[in-house]
C-alpha cells in the first residue's frame, strides 16, 4: 500500500489491521497518540509536545513496533 498522507495511513491502520483483529484497539490508541503528538510537534497548537510526553511516546512507539513486528513478512525483518 501507499499512501501519501498520514490520515490515510491512521485509517488504513484502524481499518485494515484493528477491525481485522490483526492488532489491539490498544494498540490503535497508542498509535493515534503518537501521531497527534507529531502533529503538535510540527504544527504547534494549545499543546505542545513536552519531555514527558516525548518519553511516553517512546514507549508506545515501542510497544506498537514489537506487536508488528511478527506480522512483517521474513524479508522485512
Amino acid at each position: 500500500m501507499e499512501f501519501t498522507k498520514h490520515t490515510a495511513v491512521r485509517a488504513a491502520l484502524h481499518r485494515d489491521l484493528i477491525q481485522s483483529g490483526a492488532i489491539s484497539a490498544d494498540l490503535g490508541r497508542d498509535y493515534d497518540f503518537l501521531l497527534d503528538l507529531r502533529e503538535t510537534a510540527d504544527y504547534g497548537g494549545v499543546a505542545e509536545a513536552s519531555l514527558a510526553s516525548a518519553t511516553k511516546a517512546i514507549e508506545k512507539a515501542r510497544k506498537i513496533l514489537a506487536s508488528i513486528e511478527p506480522l512483517l513478512p521474513d524479508s522485512a525483518a
